[in-house]
């Protein structure tokens, strides 16, 4: 029974209508973890290798509490999802008995993570697998057979410390006595030119299965050395109580840097060993995170020299209408000069440069450090048309605005633009040329500023700072004292912009919008929090969630048969008609 749902989740189905099948699937399934998720810690550190990009871990005892005292029951849940007919009855079965009697222990954290490898002349691996605990691997694997019989039986392959059933050429299903283990890997090899015999060679299936085979036993083969066990960064944020916990590394990206021709000198040193952590909770009417990032060796040494100031709120105070989303980010700009030192990018582009007649220093001290982008007003505008339809297009109003720092490199630099026929002079201002101005956005740049919005009256009012901004003075006091600040308001901009009544209610007044703060450097890690904001502020954000899948899970299994119903009466009227 456990197979059936792991193939229809894995392998690709031949009918084209069935292409919604590992979607629907997988938001099921998703469902049943989230539901089932909590309890004893587990030792997941052994099973993660120290390079993944990025790691999620559910906790699921402080979920499976929060269900709980919600009355959120997988009985509940699932009577949503599957309503009405026979093959919706066997359907649900058979979840219900993999999640009570398929050996699984739903009292073990949960947990998945991306890992990838790259290089010029392999291309770029990557290996995402997803885990969960195992109370009884006998029965877990007497559950496959049983679903598949004798063909399951037959291609279970028993290793040294771990049994494997291949779902597809990519995707292992693998277990050990203590988890399980969903892992997909592939390896995007570039195509190679065999000089000799003048051909193009294309990857060896037999190397590319080895690999496959390769990724699955090396999560049971991990190091300790190789582990997150050893990994600082992620142990502290373990420490830390949550319903879950998210780790990312820059190795990843680096991975990648490594594979391309962008291999800039110095930007090893910069990239490796980067690591963020976030913790997350579930709380009444609201998602709350924690995220700290802690840089490497090199770039903690300039942040802690370049330390920057906070964010200017006034400037969103100018926008003249409803904000409905802000960035404002502020920063040292010598920051910068730093970080292009550090991948010596002097030495690359300075004579070039230098023949131009600017230094790099021109180019980023020309800006004061401080940026603000804001806009609001959404709303659905009708346009005119020639035909019956009524027509409506989004419009709004946008601002874009960042103080000029030193002046003296901003002038050279606009006068060589417009030497270049790239800008135009008029009084003070710089403004584009008529190319530019046919983009439909209105730019200008002084001494005091650079400045580009969505028409001329909006930067007019933005300038004037007459008409003062409408937005929650609890929002721009988040934002108050940090380097960087984002916020959107998610109910208003769909409610602007949606023209569908008889959209689901599920779908209704869910989340009302989300801010983003972090504060500067204080020596070890940059420090930053998350709110999402939920309409409802009398119920556990995690449970509203759960209602929004179960909605999206009964509606796309409900437009699956009419599919498939719709493609046996197509099949039928061919046949008629043979």
């Amino acid at each position: 029974m456990c197979v059936r749902i792991f193939r229809k989740l894995f392998i690709k189905p031949s009918l084209n209508h069935s292409k919604m099948k590992p979607i629907k699937g997988l938001l099921i399934f998703s469902l049943l973890l989230i539901l089932a998720s909590c309890g004893k810690k587990a030792e997941e550190a052994k099973y993660i290798p120290k390079n993944a990009s990025a790691v999620l871990i559910m906790n699921a005892q402080s979920l499976r509490e929060k269900m709980k005292k919600a009355n959120v029951q997988l009985d509940t849940v699932l009577a949503k999802i599957f309503v009405n007919d026979s093959s919706d009855a066997k359907a649900k079965a058979v979840l219900k008995r993999v999640f009570d009697s398929a050996g699984i222990d739903w009292d073990k954290n949960l947990f998945t993570y991306v890992q990838q490898k790259s290089s010029m002349l392999n291309g770029t691996s990557t290996q995402i697998a997803f885990s969960l605990g195992l109370n009884d691997a006998e029965k877990f694997k007497q559950a496959l057979v049983q679903a598949g019989k004798d063909s399951i039986a037959k291609t279970i392959e028993s290793k040294e410390k771990y049994d494997a059933l291949y779902l597809n050429e990519n995707t292992v299903l693998s277990w050990n006595k203590e988890r399980a283990f969903i892992s997909y890997y592939r390896n995007d090899r570039p195509v190679q030119f065999d000089s000799v015999n003048m051909k193009f060679t294309l990857p060896d299936p037999k190397k590319e299965a080895e690999a496959v085979a390769a990724s699955v036993e090396a999560i049971y083969s991990l190091d300790k050395s190789a582990s997150m066990q050893e990994l600082d960064a992620f142990n502290d944020m373990m420490k830390d109580p949550a319903d879950a916990w998210l780790f990312s590394s820059s190795n990843g990206a680096l991975a990648s840097l490594s594979a391309s021709p962008l291999n800039l000198p110095g930007i090893e040193n910069l990239l490796k060993d980067n690591y963020s952590t976030n913790t997350i909770h579930f709380t009444e009417g609201k998602i709350e995170g924690i995220s700290r990032l802690y840089p490497s060796p090199q770039m903690k040494s300039i942040f802690k020299k370049y330390a920057g100031p906070v964010v200017n709120t006034d400037m969103i105070k100018q926008f003249p209408g409803k904000v409905q989303g802000f960035t404002a980010a502020s920063f040292n700009p010598e920051l910068i000069g730093a970080i292009l030192d550090e991948l010596q990018l002097e030495e690359l582009a300075g004579g070039f440069i230098r023949e131009s007649g600017f230094t790099l220093q021109d180019f980023y001290q020309c800006i004061k450090g401080d940026i603000t982008v804001a806009f609001g007003d959404i709303a659905m505008k009708p346009i005119s048309s020639d035909t019956s339809f009524k027509l409506s297009w989004p419009s709004g109003k946008l601002v874009l605005y960042a103080p000029v720092g030193n002046k003296q490199s901003f002038t050279k630099l606009m006068d060589s633009a417009v030497g270049r026929k790239w800008l135009q002079k008029r009084g003070n201002d710089y403004v584009p040329n008529e190319l530019m101005e046919k983009i439909g956005l209105y730019i200008k740049a002084n001494q005091d500023g650079i400045l580009m919005a969505s028409d001329s009256a909006t930067a007019v009012a933005f300038m004037q700072a007459k008409a003062k901004a409408t937005i929650d003075p609890a929002i721009l006091e988040q934002a108050k004292g940090k380097s960087v600040a984002f916020y959107m308001d998610i109910s208003g901009i769909i409610g602007a912009l949606r023209n569908n009544a008889t959209t689901p209610a599920y779908y209704d007044g869910l989340f009302s919008h989300v801010i983003a703060t972090t504060d500067n450097f204080n020596g070890k890690a940059v420090e930053g929090k998350f709110e999402v904001v939920m309409n409802n502020k009398g119920e556990n954000s995690l449970v509203s969630i759960i209602k929004l899948m179960t909605g999206f899970a009964a509606d796309m299994r409900k437009n699956n048969k009419q599919v498939l119903r719709e493609s046996d009466s197509i099949r039928n009227i061919d046949l008629m008609t043979r």
